[in-house]
């Protein structure tokens, strides 16, 4: 799916459906939350959840750097890659979901208006600008080059 990017973005409820939750007995069947609605409280977070490391990618195009990056990273890396152009954006989205990546969002929104209003900046620990061409050779972070 792709987002537009709306008040207060909270990128952990963002990745809330890659974690599997379990129902306990008597429990609720939780609905699914927008990402601007909160989401889950933060004491109901698995240790994942809190300690994820969220990295962006301004510009994504179609998505071929962003989606190896979500390959290769370790599990507690979250990327969310963002595209001007919505034709762009769903092109990414489709890339990361027919790969599978459930660390990887897509955001379609200009880079000023998501950093200025919807994206906590203390929730990023990368940001990352390949324009105008993504070095494709190797993952970030000394992960092997893909092959």
């Amino acid at each position: 799916r792709v987002l537009r990017a709306g008040a207060g973005l909270d990128l952990a409820a963002l990745f809330e459906e890659a974690t599997p939750h379990k129902q306990r007995k008597g429990e609720r069947k939780r609905s699914r939350a927008a990402p601007s609605e909160g989401g889950l409280a933060p004491e109901q977070r698995t240790a994942e959840q809190r300690t994820a490391e969220y990295r962006l990618e301004i510009g994504c195009g179609g998505g071929e750097w962003v989606a190896a990056q979500a390959e290769a990273a370790p599990s507690h890396v979250r990327w969310l890659a963002l595209e001007l152009r919505r034709d762009r954006a769903h092109a990414t989205a489709a890339k990361l979901a027919l790969a599978g990546r459930r660390n990887a969002a897509t955001l379609s929104a200009s880079a000023s208006d998501a950093l200025e209003r919807w994206i906590p900046p203390e929730s990023l620990q990368a940001i990352f600008c390949n324009h105008p061409e993504p070095p494709q050779q190797h993952a970030v972070g000394g992960a092997a080059p893909r092959q």
